[in-house]
């Protein structure tokens, strides 16, 4: 029996993220009390549809691929399926306004040579893109790997548009092997985007079948905001708005005692007050989850002044501690509370156990009844670095 009784989850943030995870812990274990809690008046985040004139235009995303299958699987769970809305193939046309003009982004050849988008040494630069330097940094900006392959006008001309319209972000300031990992393996595999663009359209004309799946944009009739109200719709009470998570503690008031009942582990603090929670999720963007949880990092980033011999001999000394307490809890715990955290480790594990051998099992086993008894006793999670 999985020991979910009275247990609480904060989402700190009502974004997709925060929303399709509740939904996603409400699916598996009904019974937890899930509090997702938006700082905005708004659930969504970036998700934002509006219907002006007739139109449907979008703030944030205006769709996702249906070769998706998690996402998929979530429209049908919330009987949104009758709402899709692929997009049109004699409608995918896409402009960018340039020089006080919309202008249409060349797909040909011929286009291409006849774009007003690019100069003339705009486009002979990008027909040097086989000639390029390699690549020096491991972990390259999306600007800097275009411009480095095709020069500083074609990438803040058709890059710096793409990378806003995906990710609503700086294309200087975003990764390209966390954003675009296809682009850089390209890179890597052939050497060149022009050679690597070739034989990739090759072997998908010789592996391409009738009815293989074309990974087609898809929205909704009445935009993405029917994704953001089916998961509200259908989520209920757990959801509320104007509420900002403001900070995370942990409750430092462990028991070894099997017959006690620990407090829940973290203390959050949010606009509007405070509860306590078992666990919490950060889903909001980097900067604000970061200043959430400032406290927590305090004694961590202390340690990291540590340097040399000094370092290796205090995480030592932790590791030790840390595990003897694991044990101390273990030696308090009754049998009986023993088989319940080690039968509510099978279940946690029970979706890959098919997948592990049989040594690796067991140290996955392991681990996630020390994780329990530390969560039951309210022990501190030290990571090693």
């Amino acid at each position: 029996m999985v020991l979910y009784e009275n247990k609480r989850i904060v989402i700190a943030g009502g974004g997709i993220a925060g929303l399709s995870t509740a939904w996603a812990i409400k699916q598996r274990a009904p019974q937890v009390d899930v509090v997702v809690l938006e700082r905005g008046p708004r659930p969504g985040g970036n998700i934002r549809t509006e219907h002006i004139d007739g139109y449907v235009c979008e703030s944030g995303p205006d769709g996702f691929l249906d070769t998706a299958p998690a996402t998929m699987t979530l429209v049908h769970e919330l009987g949104l399926g009758s709402r899709l809305l692929p997009s049109n193939d004699h409608a995918r046309r896409r402009y960018i306004f340039r020089n006080g003009r919309l202008s249409e982004v060349p797909t040909s050849p011929g286009a291409f040579l006849k774009t007003p988008l690019l100069s003339t040494r705009g486009k002979l630069r990008i027909l040097c893109e086989p000639f390029a330097s390699a690549r020096r940094d491991d972990d390259e900006s999306i600007s800097g790997f275009a411009t480095r392959r095709i020069g500083r006008e074609a990438a803040a001309v058709f890059v710096d548009p793409m990378v806003s319209g995906v990710y609503a972000g700086d294309a200087a300031a975003l990764s390209l092997k966390a954003c675009f990992p296809k682009m850089r393996q390209i890179e890597d595999d052939h050497g060149s985007l022009v050679r690597g663009l070739i034989a990739t359209r090759r072997t998908r004309r010789r592996t391409d079948t009738p009815g293989a799946p074309a990974g087609r944009l898809t929205s909704f009739t009445g935009g993405m905001s029917d994704l953001v109200d089916g998961l509200t719709r259908r989520l209920g009470s757990v959801v509320h708005t104007s509420i900002a998570v403001t900070s995370v503690r942990r409750n430092h008031t462990p028991t070894l005692s099997p017959t006690q009942s620990p407090g829940r582990a973290y203390d959050v603090t949010t606009s509007q007050g405070s509860l306590d929670a078992d666990a919490v999720v950060l889903s909001g963007p980097a900067a604000e989850s970061a200043a959430i949880v400032r406290e927590l990092d305090a004694v961590r980033g202390k340690a990291k002044t540590v340097r040399g011999d000094a370092r290796e001999i205090l995480l030592d000394r932790l590791q030790e501690l840390d595990a003897s307490l694991i044990e101390a809890v273990r030696a308090q715990c009754g049998g009986e509370t023993l088989e319940k955290l080690a039968a509510e480790a099978d279940e946690e594990l029970r979706p890959f156990r098919a997948r592990m051998p049989p040594e690796a099992y067991q140290q996955s086993h392991r681990a996630c009844v020390d994780r329990l008894l530390r969560d039951r006793a309210r022990l501190p999670t030290i990571a090693y670095e």
